[in-house]
Order: structure tokens, then sequence, then C-alpha cells
């Protein structure tokens, strides 16, 4: 283990961040899918109101307590590295010190809801998953802070893949809600030691801290918090209050359009983690910077985004429009830190369209850091 309290200084490419977390995005909402498109039938409408429940409750009790840590805890890990050790083990220590308040919500909500025997199990074991996943977060912003994404990849993989899997087996052999939960805890668990595992290779975490130090994370946290609590209060509020007001059967149906939701947000999810620490960088060194490396993630959601209805204009004018649109979409990708090399082949069938675009492309003095390579066939061009 690393003794020292310094987070490293060498950092992964950004488009291997961002290739990573894709990656296990991609592996993540497959199974997240498969998950929602067996469990619910096997379990049925009673079983998923259980899970949706507790799911539900668990939630808004986390991010109240968890106090939207995470993106404050990256913040001041990018500004100020030298600190690391004694950032997170605050971090910890803070979480540590929340759980047994979430745990008295957790009971008080299960009191007041009138759950019966089974949902008030399945509520505990969500809510003991839900306080691992509460200790993991300060870890998981060390990692983000110093761009190591595969480990985050790594461990969301992991995770979703392992309870996808093994809650859909349990559910084909009978199980019911309180197997499912179960089986979450304890994966929950081991993706926990992972996550200590890997860390241990990049920081040595100082578990001493002061009043001091608790005051200003949580005072840091503050706005963090305030946009947590209202995000996941909307996103859950409704099932948790139909928990308390109806039957079971009605909130299971009812909460999986929320989960599928959820598992659809891995655009946004991947950028603002992979472009966070470069942002607050920029930052740290210079407002203008921060305008520059803010310039990339901005255009990319732009041109990833829901198209907006553009005006009708004459074909030249449209055409111009699009030389300047796919201009700025080159210029999104080629970047001094990462050039762009773009290479054409069988040119000697080229267009006039084509070739003004590559005119305007090689003369735009916006477009740089752009490599072109064409190659074409001499034997099928014609002689004259």
């Amino acid at each position: 283990m690393s003794q020292s309290a310094t987070l490293p200084t060498e950092r992964r490419g950004l488009g291997a961040n961002i290739t990573a977390l894709a990656g296990g995005q991609a592996v993540t909402w497959s199974m997240s899918l498969l998950w929602t498109l067996i469990v619910p039938r096997l379990l049925g409408p009673s079983g998923m109101g259980v899970l949706v429940t507790a799911t539900s409750a668990t939630a808004i009790l986390g991010v109240i307590l968890g106090l939207g840590a995470r993106n404050y805890l990256v913040r001041e890990l990018v500004a100020d590295r030298q600190a690391a050790s004694s950032i997170v083990g605050t971090a910890l220590v803070l979480r540590g010190c929340m759980l047994p308040l979430y745990a008295v919500g957790v009971v008080l909500y299960g009191h007041y809801a009138h759950l019966n025997s089974q949902a008030m199990t399945v509520l505990y074991l969500v809510a003991a998953t839900t306080m691992l996943v509460l200790l993991e977060e300060p870890i998981q912003a060390t990692f983000q802070a110093i761009e190591r994404m595969e480990y985050l990849a790594l461990g969301d993989v992991f995770d979703r893949t392992t309870q996808s899997l093994v809650g859909i087996g349990l559910a084909v052999v009978g199980f019911g809600a309180v197997g499912l939960t179960t089986a979450s805890l304890v994966i929950t668990g081991f993706g926990m030691a992972l996550y200590v595992r890997w860390i241990r290779r990049h920081v040595h975490i100082d578990l001493r801290t002061n009043v001091a130090k608790v005051r200003k994370l949580v005072t840091g946290s503050m706005p963090y918090w305030a946009f947590g609590v209202f995000f996941m209060t909307y996103l859950w509020i409704d099932a948790a209050m139909l928990a308390a007001m109806t039957r079971p059967e009605v909130v299971g149906w009812y909460g999986l359009p929320t989960k599928l939701f959820t598992t659809l947000m891995f655009a946004p999810a991947i950028l603002s983690t992979a472009w966070l620490p470069r942002l607050v960088s920029a930052f740290e060194e210079d407002v203008k910077r921060l305008w520059v490396a803010a310039k990339a993630p901005t255009e990319l959601v732009l041109v990833i985004g829901e198209p907006t209805p553009v005006p009708e204009l004459p074909p030249q004018d449209a055409q111009n429009r699009f030389h300047l649109v796919f201009q700025r979409f080159l210029g999104v990708f080629a970047r001094p830190e990462h050039p762009l090399a773009l290479f054409l082949d069988d040119l000697q069938w080229l267009d006039t369209a084509t070739l003004e675009l590559l005119e305007r492309l090689v003369t735009a003095p916006e477009v740089r850091h752009l490599l072109l390579i064409g190659a074409y066939r001499d034997n099928e061009v014609p002689s004259t």
C-alpha cells in the first residue's frame, strides 16, 4: 500500500476514460435491461412492489444523509492533492457517523408506512446495501479525481452484471424479494472490498479527523446536496408515498419506468464523470482556461443531444451551414492534446460537393490539429 498522502499526478487520456466508462455503461445498461424484462414478470406485482418501496425510501434517505459530497470531494481532491488522505478519511468517518441516523430514518419509514414483515425485511436489506454504497462513494470520488475511470467502470460492471445475473437466476428458481435483496447485499459487500483493495494502490487513507475538517466538508457539500435531494426526491417520492397509501401491487408496476429511466441516463453520466476533474483543474489554473476546457463537452452534448429544428434556407446557404456545422463537429475532437486523423479512400470517385467540403476543411482557420489522408486507385482514373 502506498503510504503517500498525495494523489498521483499522472492522468489517463480523456478518450481512454470515456471509452472505459462507455464500455462499462454498455454492459451495465444491457444487464439492467435484461433484469427489468425478466425479474418483474417472475416476482409479480406484489414482489416488485416490495422492492420498489424499499428502493424508493432508501434512495431518498441515502441522498439526504449522503450530503451530496461526491462532487465536492472530486473538486477538493483535484484542487488540493496534498490533502487527499485527510479529505477522503474525513468523508468516510462522516459517512460512518451518519449511518445510525440513516438507520433510524429507515425504521421510522417502515413503521409509519405500516409495512408487513416481508416488506420490512426487504427494506432493512436494501438499507444495508445502501449503507455500503454510501461508504463506497468517497473511494469512487478519489478514482474520479485522479481520472482512473477504469476502476469505476470495472466496479460498476461487476456490481450490475453480478446482481442482474444472480437476481435473474434466483427469480427463475423461485426466490422472492427477500432472496434477491440478500444476494444484492452480499454482492455489494464484495464490490466494496474490491474498491478498498484498488484504492490502496494509489492513496493511504487517514481516518484521523477533527471537527473543523468535518465542518468544512459539510458546508462545502451543501450546494451539491441541495440538488441531489431535489433530484432524488423528484425521482422516487411518488413511489415512497404510494407505498404508504396503497397495495404493493400498485407500487410494483408504477416503479418500473423510474428504474428504466435511471438506467437510460448513461450519456450524461459518462460525460459528467469524465470531464468534471478536467473542468476543476482548468478552473484552478485560470477562469479563461475553464472556458476553453468547457467548450468541448458542451459542444459534444449539443451534438449527441436531441436535435432542434433548424429553419429552411436556400440551397447555397444550407450548404454553407452544413460546412460550418461539420467544421465545428470535427473541432470537438481535434484538440491539441488529442489530434484527429481522418482517412478518405477512393478519392477517384470524389464528387464536387465533397471536394468543396474538403477544401473548406483544409483552409478554414478554426479547424486545427486535423490530419487529412487521402488515397485513390490510379488504375480507375481515366487517362484524360
